[in-house]
């Protein structure tokens, strides 16, 4: 679905993002010694976040007609999007595991920061990870305030 505006999403990038996405999630998975069987993906509930940040960047763009959407916003979209829809679930064996019941969580920030940014998520230290996954789940954030953050990531890279 083209974006009317410098933000570019059809459906042959969705559908690239989405394979990243999923090879992102994976690599979490094995990091953390999960057993792969054990992590499922709604491959309906990753294309709708995808559609949705489809509107923010328009929405995004028409607040600022003047000015490009910057990877760093584009970024704070995604994040924000993709962690909303929850795309991974977890197996019952797993539910005991914290780190796994944030595995949303974790994928977006590191989607956004490896796809999007050109960063190693493994960039931020850990207590920047661990404030933005509790932002994500506890707190209110947007989109906006998540391209906020990753400016700043991406100033300090």
């Amino acid at each position: 679905m083209p974006n009317r505006y410098n933000c570019e999403i059809d459906d042959e990038l969705i559908l690239l993002w989405s394979e990243q996405f999923v090879q992102i999630a994976l690599e979490i998975a094995k990091f953390n010694k999960w057993p792969l069987e054990k992590i499922y993906l709604s491959r309906k509930a990753l294309a709708g976040a995808f559609l949705d940040a489809t509107k923010d960047c328009d929405m995004t763009q028409l607040r600022r007609p003047d000015e490009a959407i910057t990877r760093a916003q584009l970024a704070g979209i995604l994040t924000f999007r993709l962690a909303r829809y929850s795309p991974i679930a977890i197996g019952r064996k797993l539910n005991e595991d914290q780190h796994a019941l944030n595995i949303n969580f974790y994928a977006a920030i590191a989607f956004a920061c490896k796809v999007i940014l050109g960063l190693d998520a493994s960039f931020l230290p850990p207590n920047v990870s661990k404030d933005l996954v509790h932002f994500l789940s506890r707190r209110h954030v947007n989109q906006e305030t998540l391209g906020l953050v990753f400016e700043m990531v991406s100033h300090y890279a």
